[in-house]
């Protein structure tokens, strides 16, 4: 879905499409989605807080997407900004995987 949402290349990682699609990590999601159907509330301030810093640190030692990182180096600033919309075109500049010599070889 992320590939989608962010018109991608099937070759950029998963984390720099997570990423750039500003979707959390399914894992992450399932473990909101199962306390929430245990406890039958909905995340608080504190849990939503800590599930974004588990997020950044993921995205911090995550071997993949180092082109995406050096460009977005804290998630959270990427996917609460207030500008800009990803087009296909953003997305190959932010992931290194484009029309450009370098990549292409």
């Amino acid at each position: 879905m992320a590939l989608r949402v962010c018109s991608a290349y099937c070759t950029v990682s998963t984390d720099s499409n997570l990423v750039l699609a500003g979707l959390p990590p399914l894992h992450l999601l399932a473990e909101e989605r199962a306390r929430l159907f245990r406890y039958g509330r909905t995340t608080t301030a504190a849990e939503k807080a800590t599930e974004e810093q588990q997020e950044q640190q993921e995205w911090d030692i995550s071997t993949n997407g180092q082109w995406t990182r050096r460009l977005i180096r804290n998630i959270m600033t990427w996917i609460h900004r207030k500008w800009g919309k990803l087009n296909y075109h953003l997305t190959q500049c932010f992931t290194g995987h484009g029309t450009f010599g370098n990549y292409l070889k």
